[in-house]
């Protein structure tokens, strides 16, 4: 049953559009994804509000974004689960999500609600009758499927059976998985009356009224997507620390990695990497972003807590990192190759999709060995194709404005809700003009 709200559409031309962003905190991609939409639009038109935890409250509001709180599973627990292929929310946390989201929506009041993979907002969105934008990558898109094969992410039954025992297992079992990542919020979705959402995973991840991608299809190797889908491109903002004491002392005479382990990221396998890499002759750069002491890196490596991506990328001639779309869509952002370590699906899949396009190179874990580490960085330093293929990518990304895509979706969004409503009224008004006239 749904629940009265107010309106969703119907704006005057001269009333700001409130747009509620919601940044699921399982990760600081998810939040810092839709903060750097929401800081990019354009104020004289659209009031942004995100809610995402407290420890980003801070970095929200500097951005002149206002904030709301919002509960969300603990990083640990989340890669915990994801490790061990069990449900990502419970019934009960998506259950408590939706009452919180739902209360979030009434009183702030948005014209629409943006989520990055918050996914209780397939029901809260629907349950108060407001659109629902969600912010994805297209890896997750039900029309194009993933790649067949798919890539198989880590788990420890890879250690003991092979990567291809494991890859077998895992292939044969991922319509159970998918299924199962499902599970809690279709029946939620039922307990609340709507129908459940076919599809997986997948459409769970990326589900909305619009689908939009931080993406360039070029990546994807994209044609044509649903009417509801659409890439935007990535968003490459990311909130910049101060430079690091040792950023002008850089040496100038050898190539520059820079690594990251990112917020999911694992210390031990960053660690190997940046120490293959400095005894391979290279400058490291290792941001540890908190998974790690920075004094604890290897001898010679250039180590901070956090280092500014994009200008990181600017000096640097290669990254390395997990497989993040943020980090690596700021590498090709400065057409440099990337070499992926990359752990879950979603990692897997954004690195199966540069080494597609020839802008990079990965490594499962059960590979990561000096030698290996070396042996790839050397062949995406060394062979020029792989930054000539990041390069035209980096045209591509030029040519994009997610926040003005944004823009036009959330309009579109409106537009065609004002369109349905003018059609409800109008088939109202015959109806009753028909019954007047029978009566008369």
């Amino acid at each position: 049953m749904k629940i009265n709200t107010r309106s969703a559409t119907g704006l005057s031309a001269s009333e700001r559009c409130t747009v509620l962003f919601f940044g699921e905190g399982v990760t600081a991609a998810h939040v810092i994804r839709p903060l750097g939409l929401a800081r990019a639009l354009d104020r004289t038109r659209f009031e942004p509000v995100l809610a995402c935890p407290e420890r980003w409250r801070g970095m929200v509001e500097a951005e002149g974004v206002a904030w709301r709180p919002l509960r969300s599973v603990s990083g640990e627990e989340f890669n915990r689960r994801l490790a061990r292929g069990l449900p990502l929310f419970t019934f009960d946390e998506l259950s408590a999500y939706v009452r919180e989201d739902v209360r979030l929506i009434e009183a702030v009041k948005p014209s629409v609600v943006v989520g990055d993979f918050r996914i209780s907002l397939g029901i809260a969105a629907p349950l108060l009758d407001v659109p629902l934008l969600a912010l994805s990558n297209a890896h997750w898109s039900t029309s194009l499927g993933l790649p067949n094969p798919a890539p198989v992410p880590d788990h420890g039954l890879e250690q003991v059976a092979g990567t291809r025992a494991w890859s077998a297992i895992f292939r044969t079992m991922m319509p159970f998985f998918s299924r199962l990542q499902a599970k809690a919020f279709n029946r939620l979705r039922r307990r609340h009356g709507l129908a459940p959402i076919p599809g997986g995973a997948a459409a769970v991840y990326a589900h909305g009224d619009l689908k939009l991608y931080l993406d360039v299809p070029e990546l994807y190797g994209i044609g044509a997507l649903d009417a509801n889908e659409r890439c935007i491109g990535p968003s490459l903002w990311a909130p910049e620390p101060a430079l690091p004491g040792w950023w002008n002392a850089l040496p100038q005479d050898r190539s520059i990695a820079f690594m990251s382990a990112g917020s999911s990221g694992r210390a031990d396998v960053m660690a190997t990497a940046a120490k293959a890499l400095r005894e391979a002759g290279l400058t490291v750069m290792l941001a540890t972003a908190g998974r790690m002491d920075p004094a604890q890196a290897p001898a010679g490596v250039f180590a901070a807590e956090f280092i500014p991506g994009l200008k990181a990328m600017a000096r640097a001639d290669l990254l390395v990192c997990n497989g993040g779309s943020g980090l690596v869509y700021q590498a090709l952002a400065h057409g440099k190759p990337i070499l992926g370590l990359p752990v879950n699906m979603d990692q897997h899949l954004v690195m199966h999709a540069v080494a597609g396009r020839g802008a990079g190179l990965s490594l499962r874990t059960r590979q990561v060995c000096p030698a290996n580490i070396r042996a790839r960085a050397m062949e995406l330093l060394s062979n020029p194709a792989y930054a000539a293929a990041a390069g035209r990518l980096a045209g591509r990304i030029a040519q994009t404005n997610p926040a003005r895509a944004l823009e036009n979706a959330v309009q579109t969004r409106l537009a065609t809700g004002n369109a349905k409503e003018r059609q409800a009224h109008e088939l109202a008004t015959a109806a009753r003009a028909r019954l007047e006239a029978a009566a008369a």
